[in-house]
Parts: structure tokens; C-alpha cells; sequence
């Protein structure tokens, strides 16, 4: 969170760029929100944005706490950078579908992967798309109902 109107706001960013460095956080998610675009000129605040982006390769959000503008897009952009749940899957994706255990190690993480004369022995922690496109080949239904306790 920096002030879009403090005069040294890009100074801030620097430094904190640095904090994050010195303990090894700087490949942590990160984003960086310009406040106070409520009391800071509008051109200068758009211009400190395309540096930002230049120099760090990603877009700030432009909010003011005060008036509220901007709050949404911090909103949605907090939430699209949370985790989802994950689901422990376990099959046999055939060779043909060698697209799925693409999809496994990019949307996922594979934890065990062996390949027969079929196809790929997979076990992997994967989004729910992912989950989906793969069930048709998994040992147990992730999204299966686990039996009550009187049932067992």
C-alpha cells in the first residue's frame, strides 16, 4: 500500500522492494495498491502506474479508501490471487490423454508419475477444473459424498 500523493511514493516502493529482497520474499504474490488517489493529481497518479508496470511487470490497483474508487477492483483482485481448493487425485490417464497429465502440471501439482505400457500412473493435487477433466480416469471420485458414520 503506498501513497499515490506523497511525494517520494515510488521511493516507498523501492524501499520495500528492498525489505522484501533482504528476507527472501520478493518471488512471494504480491500486489501493490496506489491509495489516495482521491488527494493525488490524476495524470501523476496515472503516470506513477505505468512505471510501476514498466518496472515490475504488473499493473497497481488505483483505490481511495476515502471516496471508494477502486475498492472493487482490490476486491477482485485479492480474491483471484487466493488459493482454491485443492483435491488429492489418484488414476490411470491412458497415453491418448496425455493432455490431462499436461494439464496436472500446470494447473497442479504432481506428486507421483509413472508411465506403463497404457499410460500414466498419476497422483497429483489439482484445482477442481482439473479434478473434473481427470475423473473419468481416477481410482475414487473426489467429488463422492464420504459415507456417514452408521454407514461404514
Amino acid at each position: 500500500m503506498v501513497d499515490a500523493a506523497h511525494p517520494e511514493a515510488e521511493a516507498q516502493i523501492v524501499a520495500v522492494q528492498e525489505v522484501l529482497e533482504d528476507i527472501g520474499a520478493q518471488d512471494r504474490p504480491q500486489l501493490l495498491v496506489l491509495n489516495k488517489i482521491d488527494a493525488a493529481e490524476r495524470a501523476s497518479v496515472e503516470a506513477l502506474a505505468r512505471r510501476i508496470e514498466s518496472e515490475l511487470g504488473t499493473r497497481p490497483v488505483l483505490a481511495s479508501a476515502v471516496s471508494g474508487e477502486g475498492i472493487e477492483d482490490l476486491v477482485q483482485r485479492v480474491v483471484a490471487s487466493l488459493p482454491t481448493q485443492r483435491y488429492r487425485v489418484t488414476g490411470h490417464v491412458p497415453y491418448a490423454r496425455q493432455d490431462l497429465v499436461a494439464m496436472a502440471h500446470r494447473q497442479g501439482n504432481v506428486v507421483a508419475e509413472e508411465h506403463t505400457d497404457s499410460g500414466t500412473l498419476l497422483t497429483a493435487d489439482v484445482d477442481e477444473e482439473a479434478a473434473l477433466e481427470l475423473r473419468a480416469y481416477l481410482d475414487e471420485d473426489p467429488f463422492a459424498e464420504p459415507p456417514e458414520s452408521w454407514e461404514r
